[in-house]
């Protein structure tokens, strides 16, 4: 080829680039090469079952015949490259998936594939950015169940109109954690809804709803949880149940063989109100009494002269007393209490009468849940006519005094579980019969009160924890619902957890009326022994003792099970692919495609392009001059 031809071919090139220039042209094409692929086996103690390590050492076999530029690792709290997979064992004590993204990141694979039953549980590991390389994972095992689930419905068979009513519900989690929304459904509409949040996996929460019905009536309910789509099984979300809702009876016995005023006012705000089923004897020891014994719950004994009952009729009464739960004396002038001593300790010295006696009530009586409607009234109230000057019973709670010489009027105390209410004022119809409409109400609902405190008894606790069994580290939950003397959530106690060894010492909080919750971390492994102090004010009403266990860190263990959910979100996140062994593909094409490499070249603004075409143009000046040539 001479020098013209040379030329020419020159001047063609830098034609063909100020045409591509002008015309914006752009050249795309790509080159291949064989994916770099990193094989990750799992060695962890987990996999030692025969589903699991076995398996995973038969496939990677496969693979490697299949596939020839494979680098191959096994993990677990390491990672460890290794040139032959014969004479594995499973060694490695935890797992640790975040090794596998640290050697990944160093050493630039195209690919991952990770033979693992997905049972992380050394460090922390989290995927917040995507990954510059897919990860395929196939899970080995049995997969876990993720499940949240109703495991248990605390409910009462029956209750009366206008009460409190308070079910309480244990929700279950299985390897879920996170949000959960609880709802209570009556007739198909939602009537409350509550919001739990699973701070860890595999633990129970307790809650619990509160709802008042106004009719009487069967009411069929529903507890329903949401569902999470991480969920296999939808069937144990919901739970129904049914609350039959009746008007309240308590059964009561008046007696007294010489009333007084006080069965006219009595018997008026008890027969008025349909909760109550009162029985009224008052010749009580002057004829043959035809007493049936019923199961009363509650006896007022109104003025009541002992020494003129008969022997069978002591018998009764001493029949009676065994059965009831409460039992209330009114004292009047002409009460006479010698002989009572035989059936309960009560000890009354002489009659005090017939003065204005004036009263008021004990720090007791203004926190007591009886005079709660009447404490912005109680100095409207009439004074008494006088008083039997009582000794107080040891533990004996004064609720009423006298205002000069702070001699006992209204007080009771506990025997055999049973309450012994005394009102030694008397008449105690001056209280009863009050011209002011609004206050009068307040004394029938006072009556009232003091009737269903003497029913119901003292407060009562109940002790919750999340389980039986706690690992050291593990955050430990109890609870305490805490009901009052009459039965309604004790508001405003103080509870203190103490782990003497350990010189612990927590407050629980009142995360509602009536429940207190405290947190703490288990101190040591073993068998750890808590004591509960509750007070209310700075009076102790209640001690309990508590045996946890707390199991050490465990290394892992040979189980038959996988978490199929995190090995797929690993592989979601990275954009791979998750399969559940033995349903992978036969033939690896997600691991044997070439890498492509893609190239473009345009012309239009770009430097190099130019740079080319004015040295091109250059050379082209230079040799033509050299030549000689035009």
């Amino acid at each position: 080829m001479n020098i013209l031809n040379k030329f020419s071919i020159l001047r063609i090139i830098i034609l063909v680039l100020l045409i591509f220039i002008i015309f914006d042209i752009t050249f795309n094409f790509s080159l291949s090469k064989k994916p770099k692929i990193f094989v990750f086996l799992d060695s962890s103690l987990s996999m030692a079952d025969e589903k699991k390590f076995p398996l995973a050492i038969d496939f990677l076999k496969i693979l490697k015949k299949e596939i020839k530029n494979l680098k191959i690792f096994t993990f677990g709290e390491t990672i460890k490259e290794i040139s032959s997979i014969t004479n594995l064992s499973c060694q490695e004590k935890r797992t640790n998936f975040k090794k596998i993204l640290d050697i990944s990141f160093l050493k630039k694979p195209d690919i991952v594939l990770i033979l693992s039953d997905g049972l992380h549980n050394s460090g922390s590991f989290s995927l917040t950015e995507k990954l510059p390389f897919p990860i395929h994972s196939i899970g080995f095992g049995i997969p876990i169940i993720y499940d949240f689930s109703i495991s248990d419905v605390i409910y009462p068979n029956f209750t009366f109109v206008n009460d409190t009513v308070k079910i309480i519900f244990r929700i279950k989690s299985t390897n879920l954690k996170g949000w959960l929304s609880a709802f209570l459904i009556i007739d198909e509409k939602i009537i409350q809804k509550k919001e739990l949040n699973f701070l860890t996996e595999n633990v129970i929460l307790e809650d619990s709803f509160k709802l008042v019905f106004f009719d009487e009536g069967k009411k069929f309910l529903t507890l329903k949880i949401s569902e999470i789509k991480e969920e296999i099984d939808y069937s144990n979300n919901q739970y129904f149940f049914t609350i039959n809702v009746r008007r309240k009876l308590a059964k009561i016995l008046y007696l007294s063989n010489q009333p007084t005023f006080n069965l006219k006012f009595i018997k008026r705000v008890l027969e008025e109100n349909p909760n109550y089923q009162t029985d009224f004897i008052y010749t009580f020891g002057k004829e043959n009494i035809n007493l049936t014994i019923k199961d009363y719950e509650v006896i007022i004994f109104d003025n009541f002269d002992f020494n003129i009952v008969k022997n069978k009729e002591r018998e009764l009464i001493d029949n009676l007393i065994k059965k009831v739960k409460g039992i209330l004396f009114l004292i009047d002038r002409n009460s006479n209490f010698t002989n009572f001593s035989e059936y309960l300790p009560i000890f009354l010295e002489k009659i005090q009468l017939e003065k204005e006696v004036y009263f008021c009530l004990t720090e007791k009586g203004r926190e007591h849940i009886i005079f709660e409607n009447l404490l912005k009234d109680i100095n409207n109230l009439p004074p008494f006519a006088g008083y039997l000057k009582g000794k107080p019973k040891e533990n004996t709670q004064i609720l009423l005094i006298t205002e000069k010489d702070s001699s006992p009027l209204f007080s009771y105390h506990f025997y055999q579980n049973k309450i012994i209410a005394l009102f030694s004022g008397f008449p105690f119809w001056r209280w009863l019969f009050i011209g002011d409409e609004l206050l009068q109400a307040k004394l029938n609902d006072f009556l009232l009160s003091l009737i269903s405190f003497l029913k119901e008894g003292r407060y009562q606790f109940n002790f919750f924890l999340d389980k039986e069994i706690f690992n050291y580290g593990e955050e430990v939950k109890i609870k305490v619902i805490a009901l009052n003397e009459i039965g309604k959530p004790a508001k405003n106690l103080n509870m203190v957890l103490e782990i003497s060894k350990y010189e612990i010492k927590q407050v629980f909080n009142e995360i509602a009326d009536g429940l207190y919750q405290t947190n703490f971390l288990s101190p040591d492994t073993g068998e750890i022994s808590l004591k509960i102090s509750i007070f209310k004010e700075k009076e102790k009403i209640k001690e309990e003792e508590i045996k946890l266990k707390i199991l050490p860190e465990l290394e892992e263990k040979k189980t038959p099970y996988l978490d199929s959910l995190f090995l797929k979100s690993l592989a979601q996140k990275s954009d791979g692919n998750f399969y559940l062994y033995p349903h992978v593909p036969t033939t690896f094409t997600f691991l044997e495609e070439k890498k492509k490499i893609n190239l473009q070249i345009y012309f239009q603004n770009n430097l190099y392009i130019y740079l080319i075409l004015i040295s091109l143009y250059i050379l082209d000046i230079y040799l033509r001059k050299k030549k000689g040539l035009p």
